[in-house]
């Protein structure tokens, strides 16, 4: 009987990762759209997000939701890094072995290179490639964007292990024009 147990519960464990992994494909599916519609701006190199008025009012209302707002961000950052990790070692691992090839076989076709680039895929180890670092990153809430109009920051913050850190522009203002 025990054995029957163990072997549900993996089952119903396996089944609950594979929701998670749908979930969160969903969610990095959905800031990519909200990237595509504009309301939402992220600069990967710099590790920065504008958010626009309209979506911000979405998710402010509620601090649980923004806290679930700012980590599927983070989630898309990761997944990021992780495509840009992924691709440029496959790139490596098809690029040296097509080097390699055409050193014993200097007349190779493109379907032939094209062939061995999916073998260096195919044997590039899974395991052995890191998990990029979770890093912290900036936002900035500012108004819709008008007809070449220049947006207005209305407020800046910092999202770092799970805690966000959020001042508003007149508070920022305040501190830098003591006299006005």
């Amino acid at each position: 009987m025990g054995w029957f147990n163990k072997k549900k519960k993996a089952a119903r464990l396996e089944k609950q990762m594979e929701q998670q992994k749908v979930k969160m494909l969903q969610n990095i599916a959905t800031i990519t759209r909200l990237a595509k519609s504009g309301l939402i701006f992220i600069d990967v190199k710099e590790h920065k997000v504008v958010i626009s008025t309209t979506l911000s009012t979405l998710f402010l209302s509620d601090r649980q939701k923004w806290m679930n707002f700012l980590n599927n961000v983070q989630m898309w950052f990761v997944y990021k890094a992780s495509q840009l990790a992924w691709n440029k070692i496959f790139l490596d691992a098809e690029v040296k072995a097509v080097r390699e090839a055409r050193k014993k076989y200097p007349l190779l076709t493109k379907l032939q290179e094209a062939d061995i680039r999916m073998k260096a895929r195919g044997a590039i180890n899974v395991d052995a490639v890191p998990t990029p670092n979770i890093e912290p990153y900036d936002f900035i809430l500012s108004t819709d964007i008008k007809d070449g109009s220049e947006p207005e920051i209305f407020a800046v913050g910092r999202y770092e292990n799970g805690e966000f850190d959020m001042v508003t522009f007149e508070e920022v203002n305040q501190k830098a024009n003591p006299n006005v």
